[in-house]
């Protein structure tokens, strides 16, 4: 039997963004649904002018939940997607 990995949220719109500023943290939450911890998971790998930031190290055990933090500071102005 294999770990459950739920998401929620599956995306994130970051709205209007000052150029040379940077918004408030967007929160996606990892929540093991599964009878073993979840190890060895990629996620939050974006590029500039992105960022992400989390508290998974370690693994998450049967029933808990970690975070990933994603924040936009972007240097101009446009429409950016990753």
């Amino acid at each position: 039997m294999g770990a459950g990995l739920h998401v929620n949220p599956l995306s994130l719109d970051f709205g209007y963004v000052l150029s040379g500023t940077t918004s408030s943290a967007q929160i996606v939450t990892i929540r093991n649904t599964g009878p073993s911890t979840l190890t060895n998971f990629a996620g939050g790998g974006v590029y500039a002018p992105f960022s992400a930031s989390q508290d998974c190290a370690g693994g998450v055990p049967p029933g808990e939940s970690c975070n990933y933090f994603f924040t936009f500071s972007p240097t101009s102005t446009g429409t950016f997607s990753t």
